[in-house]
């Protein structure tokens, strides 16, 4: 069994819904992963999707097909220390993901976001998937576990309270507060 199968399986016992990947972070050519935004996989797709020695990895498509699941996609280190250092609990326990450029940080909403781009990242949900470790990177490196992700350990939070949905760069190193988070630009970001 290869490597991406078995966690594949890994992760379809999460309750995750599941796409392979190819060298550039995309869906193999011909594959039609827009279904899978509403229905899940069946094991024997799994199987033979992640069979293929020539894949790179493995995504999850994220929002509601795979219970709520959402990802924010800090492509500034220095945006992601900013929000550690404003949310240390929260920093400790969300599942992340060590990514080429910067953190992957999963967590639960309640609410249905849409993608959303921040100036230092972006918050993707409907309509996105994201790449999960231990997936190659096009550079050659491999994403990786910082904190593991399982179902027991994916809070449900609201990305507004805990700065997913701000620009991190805009915030200045000494403010202890992150910025309003219910500035009005920042409500268009809930789907209808």
């Amino acid at each position: 069994m290869s490597s991406f199968l078995q966690e594949a399986l890994n992760y379809e016992s999460l309750g995750l819904s599941l796409m392979p990947i190819a060298g550039n972070k995309k869906p193999p050519a011909g594959f039609q992963w827009k279904r899978y935004q509403n229905e899940k996989p069946d094991k024997t797709e799994l199987c033979g999707w992640f069979s293929n020695p020539d894949l790179a990895g493995l995504a999850v498509i994220l929002a509601p097909v795979s219970g709520g699941l959402y990802m924010r996609d800090f492509d500034v280190s220095t945006s992601y220390d900013l929000w550690a250092r404003a949310f240390p609990d929260l920093a400790a326990s969300l599942p992340t993901a060590v990514a080429h450029r910067g953190p992957h940080v999963y967590f639960k909403s309640s609410d249905t976001l849409k993608t959303t781009k921040l100036g230092d990242g972006e918050l993707r949900g409907v309509g996105a998937y994201t790449v999960l470790p231990p997936s190659i990177h096009p550079s050659g490196k491999r994403y990786s576990w910082r904190i593991p992700l399982s179902t027991a350990s994916v809070p449900t939070v609201n990305a507004f309270d805990v700065g997913f949905m701000q620009n991190w760069q805009d915030v200045n190193p000494t403010q202890k507060q992150p910025i309003d988070p219910l500035m009005p630009s920042s409500l268009s970001t809930f789907v209808p």
